[in-house]
C-alpha cells in the first residue's frame, strides 16, 4: 500500500468514525432493504454561480460506497429523527460519495 493509500485510508476511517464526525442512521432505498450506515450531513453549503452574484445554500450527504453501493434518487437516510432524501449526486471518488439532499 502506498503512502497516499495509507493517508486516504486513515482519513476515511477517522471521518467516518461515529465517535468523531459520522452518525449512524438508517438508509432506506426506494427498492431494497433498509440498512444501518454511517454518514455525514453538511448543512448550509454555499455555492456561488459563475454567471450571477446569486448564491444558493444546500445540504450534502457524505457516505462510504462500501456501505451504499448503488445510491438512487429518492432513497432516504434517517438519522437523529430527521429524514434526508437523496436528490442528485455531487461527487464519487469510488470510496466516498456525496449527494445533494433535501
Amino acid at each position: 500500500m502506498s503512502l497516499l493509500d495509507n493517508i486516504d485510508s486513515d482519513l476515511t476511517a477517522n471521518y467516518f468514525n461515529e465517535n468523531e464526525f459520522a452518525r449512524l442512521g438508517t438508509y432506506i432505498p426506494v427498492s431494497g432493504a433498509p440498512a444501518q450506515v454511517r454518514g455525514m450531513i453538511d448543512e448550509g453549503i454555499q455555492r456561488i454561480g459563475f454567471d450571477s452574484e446569486l448564491s444558493q445554500s444546500h445540504t450534502e450527504f457524505h457516505f462510504l460506497k462500501n456501505e451504499i453501493a448503488s445510491p438512487a434518487r429518492n432513497d432516504t437516510w434517517l438519522v437523529d429523527s430527521v429524514t434526508y432524501t437523496l436528490v442528485s449526486p455531487i461527487s464519487d471518488d469510488g470510496d466516498v460519495a456525496t449527494w445533494l439532499v433535501k
